[in-house]
């Protein structure tokens, strides 16, 4: 299983890295793995994605980074505080 941040992504501009960043705040525990003729995509011990595609696992990935990106950052850092405060 490879971990979130142990990926490589196909972005010469490490964008994805960046985003990815806000959900690793929000401890979703994202991690990869490639099972036979798939990939996929849990968070914690939970699939939430199944594809026979690479480029399928980092649209998702660029798919909800981008939603918290556009969280403006004080309104993140509550929301942060109040998922990871329970």
């Amino acid at each position: 299983m490879i971990r979130l941040m142990e990926l490589e992504f196909n972005n010469p501009d490490n964008s994805l890295e960046i985003w990815l960043k806000r959900v690793i705040e929000l401890d979703w525990n994202i991690a990869v793995e490639r099972f036979q003729d798939q990939w996929i995509v849990w968070s914690g011990d939970q699939d939430v994605l199944r594809t026979d595609s690479y480029e399928a696992v980092e649209a998702f990935l660029y798919g909800l980074s981008l939603a918290y990106t556009i969280i403006p950052e004080d309104m993140f850092a509550r929301f942060r505080d109040e998922i990871n405060n329970g």
